[in-house]
């Protein structure tokens, strides 16, 4: 019974062991993860570029893009967000996101919500415009993303 309770204990501790050395390589990976910029303003404008990219292969006409001013820490990876703001286009707004998951730095979505511009007030009688007749919701989207960044700020000499 002891032979078999040190040969459970050895093999737990070596289980442990290489869980550990998975942990510490997908952390030192997490690290060299994301849009490599030597600053946080270069990064803003190398997601920005990607951004407006995506969103004209997605078919989206304009977009409102607000980054955030400074970067946020999240464990090894350091984030930067970005708030989107396209008009109501479900196609659009997956096909954009379709394109985002193409990306090999990755992203995450923080924030999404929609809202309907109200209908003028004759069309909102329920016997107008139902089925192929319907006038065209318009409306807006928003949506929060982060992408990962590496800034490496250039050390100044002393």
């Amino acid at each position: 019974v002891t032979d078999q309770a040190e040969a459970r204990r050895v093999r737990d501790a070596a289980r442990r062991v290489n869980a550990a050395v998975g942990d510490r390589a997908a952390v030192a990976d997490m690290r060299e993860w994301g849009f490599e910029a030597t600053n946080l303003a270069v990064a803003q404008v190398l997601i920005e570029r990607r951004i407006l990219k995506a969103a004209g292969e997605a078919g989206i006409p304009q977009m409102s893009i607000a980054l955030d001013s400074e970067v946020e820490e999240v464990g090894p990876t350091k984030w930067l967000a970005a708030d989107l703001q396209i008009g109501l286009s479900w196609r659009a707004l997956f096909a954009l996101l379709d394109n985002l998951t193409t990306w090999p730095e990755g992203f995450r979505v923080e924030g999404f919500s929609y809202e309907y511009t109200p209908l003028p007030a004759s069309q909102r009688d329920p016997n107008y415009g139902w089925g192929a007749n319907a006038p065209p919701r318009t409306g807006t989207i928003r949506l929060r993303v982060a992408f990962p960044v590496r800034i490496a700020e250039a050390e100044v000499a002393s």
